[in-house]
């Protein structure tokens, strides 16, 4: 993940499904050790259309919810 003004963005998440809770830990042990002051957001990004990841994240309770769209030139 990264830092950009007051948000941290992960980009991407891996844990072993075989452990129950393996997610929600690594979302915060991962959300603890970037903590500094003035972030004050955590972006997870898209859930890319997976219905299971979709809840996950909204589980988390985000104080928004962004519109995607895609931009095309030329």
């Amino acid at each position: 993940g990264e830092i950009v003004g007051d948000t941290l963005h992960v980009h991407i998440e891996k844990a072993l499904r075989d452990f129950s809770g393996a997610y929600q830990t690594l979302a915060m042990c991962f959300a603890e050790s970037m903590k500094r002051p003035g972030v004050n957001f955590i972006n997870r990004q898209d859930d890319t259309g997976d219905e299971g990841l979709r809840k996950s994240k909204l589980s988390y309770k985000p104080c928004a919810l962004l519109d995607k769209f895609t931009l095309l030139f030329g």
